[in-house]
């Protein structure tokens, strides 16, 4: 078993030692939600990965029109499938490749041939290609699982390759019949076929309990990662602080600005995912209607640019040989293949395609939905920043489908 990773980490399956250098100061985070919510108004999928800075309200990053480009069309009919849920996912930077390809994740159902135990990656070579990084199978072998099935619901995976990992619901294991719970925590080390005794759920019930100043039932583990000697997690209950990030160190706290009070939402959420988030932050763009009839107006709305700053909307029909045309910051890669009629034809009339970012760093741009009437058509969309060359996810608008 080969799990990828590109940071040097010398983790152990022993709780008190979970070692290494402690991150530098505050890091942005990743999580995903349990359910629908909304968030400045704006309805939030429970698919859609939000990015945290501390003290600040979440805000999108990797949107459900995004994740659709790379999840691709996995029953083929002809049109672009949601993951059906974001379940767990662990993340590390790629120099010079698109951001969804640093994603480790899981599902929360089986899907298209996928188990919802397998730990699943984006794969560098394009969008719409999704592979399995360490099967459901495998896991049930080193868990020595009875039933033969689990579904993995937090995941950190360690510089080293030892993957920390919780369970959806409690298992029995093995001859021994030990029953290991929904919020214990599975280790395996890098090239291990046989996971080292979990990490009991008690420690992190005891570290909420401290931070909270009383005694909680957590219920299920939600989210994971790993921090220095620490764990920071989140969990199931009580439901006002299901989308908080605990700290096991100290013996447990809350940490600073990312209480769940803190994240913006209009209601109560629960959260089923958490990671580092990427060093560098990207525009993030969205479409509405997202599958407008030829003709239709459409607004691409964009989140996150440089304030009152230009930026240009770039389309094509094809996504890049290989997944990526050009490095750029921000998201990435441009994934458009610069050879498409299409973006030869935007190139060409950029003064058109060119917008401002408002005083707040938002965006939009109005235009109809090109195509002949009833014929589909897909059109892939990004947008870049004139000065600072950011980039934003991509997403296809799909016409007439």
């Amino acid at each position: 078993m080969t799990v990828r990773v590109s940071r040097r980490f010398a983790a152990s399956c022993v709780f008190a030692a979970l070692l290494c250098v402690p991150r530098a100061g505050a890091q942005d985070l990743l999580i995903s939600l349990s359910d629908p919510a909304t968030l400045a108004g704006q309805a939030v999928s429970d698919t859609e990965i939000l990015r945290l800075a501390a003290g600040g309200p979440a805000q999108p990053c990797l949107n459900a029109a995004a994740l659709r480009v790379y999840f691709g069309d996995r029953n083929g009919d002809g049109t672009l499938d949601d993951p059906n849920d974001i379940d767990a996912i662990d993340f590390v930077d790629v120099p010079g490749l698109p951001m969804p390809t640093g994603l480790t994740f899981s599902l929360l159902a089986d899907q298209a041939g996928f188990k919802d135990g397998d730990l699943l990656h984006f794969d560098p070579s394009g969008p719409g290609n999704v592979s399995v990084v360490v099967s459901e199978g495998f896991l049930v072998q080193a868990l020595e699982v009875v039933d033969g099935n689990i579904d993995v619901d937090a995941l950190a995976i360690a510089d080293d390759g030892t993957i920390y990992f919780s369970l959806a619901e409690d298992e029995l294991l093995g001859l021994a019949q030990v029953v290991m719970q929904d919020d214990d925590v599975a280790v395996l080390p890098q090239g291990a076929v046989k996971a080292l005794p979990f990490l009991p759920g008690t420690v992190f019930e005891a570290a909420a309990s401290k931070a909270l100043g009383k005694n909680v039932v957590i219920g299920d583990l939600r989210g994971l990662e790993i921090d220095g000697n620490d764990l920071l997690f989140q969990i199931q209950s009580p439901s006002d602080q299901d989308a908080s990030v605990f700290s096991t160190k100290n013996g447990g706290v809350l940490v600073a600005g990312f209480e769940e009070s803190k994240l913006g939402f209009a209601e109560n959420v629960e959260t089923d995912a958490l990671a580092y988030a990427p060093s560098q932050s990207f525009p993030v763009l969205a479409a509405t209607p997202a599958k407008p009839i030829s003709g239709a107006m459409t607004t691409l709305s964009i989140r996150g640019l440089t304030p009152s700053q230009p930026f240009v909307v770039l389309a094509a029909q094809a996504l890049a040989q290989g997944g990526m045309s050009a490095v750029f910051p921000g998201f990435g890669a441009l994934v458009l293949e610069p050879g498409d009629p299409l973006f030869l034809a935007s190139l060409a009339n950029l003064p058109a395609l060119i917008g401002v970012a408002s005083p707040t760093g938002d965006g939009s741009f109005l235009a109809p939905a090109p195509g002949a009437t009833g014929v589909p058509l897909d059109v892939v969309v990004q947008v870049v920043e004139l000065a600072s060359t950011n980039l934003s996810n991509p997403i296809v608008v799909e016409i007439n489908q």
